[in-house]
C-alpha cells in the first residue's frame, strides 16, 4: 500500500519517493524512477539488505528512538550535489513523533544518513 509521495527531477530522471507500509504495518520510504514522468519503475536495489525494499527505514539501532517505529511523509529537496529528505518519524508506541532530516551521500539516491 502506498501512502504519500514526493516527485522531483534529479540525475536526469524523475524520482518518486513514496511512503509504503509492509505487512507488519511498518512505514518506510521507497523509491521509483521514471524517464518521462509517466511510466514508473520500482527501484530494485533498495537498502537495509532488502532488494527492492525501502531506501530509508525506521532507525532500528535504537529501539526506543523517536523514529524507531516508522518513517512517513517524505519530502525531498535537491540541494547542491545532495538530496535532503525531510520526513516524519514516530516511535514504536506511535505516541511520539517529530520531523527529521536525512541527507543523501552526494547523488546516491539510495543512501541517506540522518542529519
Amino acid at each position: 500500500m502506498v501512502e504519500l509521495v514526493d516527485v522531483i527531477f534529479s540525475t536526469g530522471q524523475y524520482l518518486m519517493f513514496y511512503e509504503g507500509v509492509n505487512k507488519k504495518g511498518v512505514h518506510a520510504i521507497g523509491l521509483a524512477t521514471s524517464r518521462d514522468g509517466i511510466t514508473w519503475v520500482k527501484d530494485t536495489h533498495g537498502s537495509h539488505s532488502q532488494p527492492g525494499g525501502p531506501i530509508f527505514a525506521p532507525y532500528s539501532q535504537e529501539q526506543d528512538g523517536w523514529d524507531s517505529g516508522g518513517i512517513s511523509c517524505p519530502h525531498v529537496v535537491n540541494v547542491g550535489d545532495s538530496l535532503r529528505l525531510y520526513y516524519v518519524g514516530f516511535d514504536v508506541t506511535k505516541k511520539v513523533s517529530a520531523f527529521g532530516l536525512a541527507i543523501s551521500d552526494k547523488n546516491n539516491i539510495r543512501h541517506f544518513y540522518r542529519a
